[in-house]
């Protein structure tokens, strides 16, 4: 009798463990609202972006950050801690301030990164609209080429540099309405990310 106890005690506890495993291989799998929450924590306790403006929502597992950042570079560093244990995307709906001594901002949307990769506009992939290679190089001829001709720029000194995508204009024009044209004129340009505006003012004499 004893033995026959013994023998279904042991069963019941080789039955058990395998439920038992299950139901705490799902109680690991975290929330939407749980890697919401880890997530923000792991924004708010970065040093370099505590202080951006960046909102989480998750979805099905998917991450959706919005909001923006100063940099580039403080966008990857959100999309690479937005992606954790059980995180399948990420949707990066930030835009990128950059902002010149005059207080312009231009912000520039970015794309979908995700497992498969990013999803973006031509643009986006350097590629122009008539499907040439877009460089700094040739966004500075670009921009440089789009002043040519514009009355409101007529007498200005301008010097076109750009970096990474992100046009920074300097010297001088006429008058305000020039200086928001050329700001104008260079940030619509095929594959600038941002402008610097560094230009003054100097009347036509």
């Amino acid at each position: 009798m004893k033995t026959l106890m013994w023998s279904l005690g042991v069963a019941s506890i080789v039955f058990a463990g395998p439920a038992a495993a299950g139901a705490a291989t799902t109680r690991a799998v975290p929330s939407d609202t749980q890697l919401k929450s880890r997530i923000e924590h792991r924004l708010a306790a970065d040093a370099m972006l505590k202080r951006e403006h960046i909102d989480v929502d998750v979805n099905h597992r998917v991450v959706t950050l919005s909001g923006h950042v100063n940099s580039r570079s403080d966008e990857r560093r959100a999309e690479r801690l937005a992606r954790m244990r059980g995180i399948t995307r990420v949707d990066d709906r930030l835009s990128i301030d950059t902002r010149g001594t005059s207080g312009v901002i231009h912000r520039t949307e970015r794309g979908v990164t995700g497992t498969t990769g990013t999803l973006t506009s031509k643009t986006e992939r350097g590629l122009s609209k008539s499907g040439e290679a877009i460089s700094d190089g040739w966004i500075t001829g670009h921009v440089k080429t789009r002043f040519i001709g514009e009355d409101s720029l007529k007498g200005s000194h301008i010097n076109v540099d750009t970096n990474e995508h992100v046009v920074t204009l300097k010297g001088t024009v006429p008058s305000a309405a020039g200086r928001a044209r050329a700001v104008e004129l260079a940030r619509s340009t095929d594959g600038v990310h941002g402008v610097v505006d560094d230009l003054a003012i100097a009347p036509r004499k």
